[in-house]
């Protein structure tokens, strides 16, 4: 299920990416020329190219896999812990992951959700891509200023960026996917009234110092933040690491982890 969520996903942003960027590229090009500015007039510009840009399309993209993945894991995680068959658990818990993955989905665009199911302009998203997408917009029209670049140099360079490249694409997709699949994971714990611990589980063949540092925090209370101060993963993108439940046995507290997660378990593929 991760993986193929993945790939779809991956695809999916690539085109729309590639979209976006020739978007913007097209309504910039002229920044090129110096005589076109004034004081703060490329910003003013760049701002209105992202924020017009097809923002619905990638949040809605996004959502629809990520919501698929948080149920999974949520269900999973239900499984694992015996609570699968209480639907007043399990209703509440795929509700509410559902809407937890689409609100990270519009939040990495800079929107939130309005009660109307349109996208509005969220100031307090910590995450969003747009933000790097204008720092590197920005820096391309300073640079293509200074060569003295025509418009079509400035279109092309500015459509080329990385922020609309597949690569980014790669990272998006495989990082919302690994963090709306722990988000299930975590909602179906706390809703399962039967988890009181969580402990972090280290991925991947090189795990950084956050990363390494949750694990050994060892476990923690079902609210409480890991020392990187993220509630579960990911602590950074591609991460690929997991939350399990955590059962402390009466006769070896250092025993009896529970883990609720799949850590790339490919047998969830379809």
């Amino acid at each position: 299920m991760v993986k193929t969520a993945e790939s779809r996903l991956t695809k999916t942003l690539t085109s729309k990416l590639a979209a976006i960027g020739k978007h913007v590229a097209g309504k910039l090009s002229h920044l090129a020329k110096p005589a076109q500015m004034s004081e703060g007039g490329d910003r003013k510009a760049i701002d209105e190219a992202v924020d017009g840009a097809d923002w619905m399309s990638v949040a809605s993209a996004v959502a629809a896999e990520t919501e698929a993945v948080a149920t999974d894991g949520a269900k999973r995680a239900l499984l694992t812990l015996g609570v699968a068959d209480d639907e007043s658990i399990t209703s509440q818990t795929f509700t509410k992951a559902v809407d937890e993955a689409k609100a990270r989905a519009a939040e990495l665009v800079g929107k939130s959700w309005d009660e109307d199911g349109n996208l509005v302009d969220n100031p307090d998203a910590d995450m969003a891509i747009t933000d790097t997408m204008r720092d590197e917009i920005r820096d391309a029209v300073a640079e293509a200023i200074e060569n003295g670049d025509s418009a079509a140099d400035l279109a092309d360079t500015i459509e080329g960026l990385g922020s609309f490249s597949e690569e980014r694409a790669i990272m998006i997709a495989r990082t919302e996917i690994v963090a709306s699949h722990a988000s299930g994971q975590m909602r179906a714990m706390r809703e399962s009234g039967v988890v009181e611990q969580k402990a972090w589980s280290a991925a991947g063949e090189e795990v950084c110092d956050d990363c390494q540092e949750n694990e050994d925090a060892g476990p923690i209370g079902i609210d409480d933040d890991f020392p990187s101060g993220d509630d579960a993963p990911i602590a950074h993108p591609l991460c690929r690491c997991a939350v399990v439940a955590y059962f402390p046995d009466p006769e070896d507290e250092d025993s009896g982890d529970e883990d609720t997660s799949d850590e790339e378990d490919d047998s969830s593929d379809e």
